[in-house]
């Protein structure tokens, strides 16, 4: 299945990977429904599929929640 990642980040933030888009209003997380989130995984036909935020875990649940989209099985 193709995967793409794209960062969405406020003005002010200096990008962290090579694919982003600033939204300064909020547009894209208002949209998502995801505005009080650090993270979303949404599918190519814009269905939110996962949610999340920034805990000690935050790396596991994204990575968890694409596995799940993915219909992926982990170890």
């Amino acid at each position: 299945h193709p995967l793409r990642v794209v960062q969405v980040l406020e003005s002010s933030t200096s990008p962290q990977s090579v694919e982003h888009v600033f939204d300064q209003q909020g547009h894209l997380r208002q949209a998502a429904h995801a505005q009080e989130t650090a993270w979303a995984l949404l599918r190519p036909d814009a269905y939110l599929a996962a949610t999340g935020t920034h805990g000690p875990s935050w790396r596991r649940e994204v990575v968890d929640a694409v596995n799940q989209a993915l219909s992926l099985h982990t170890l």
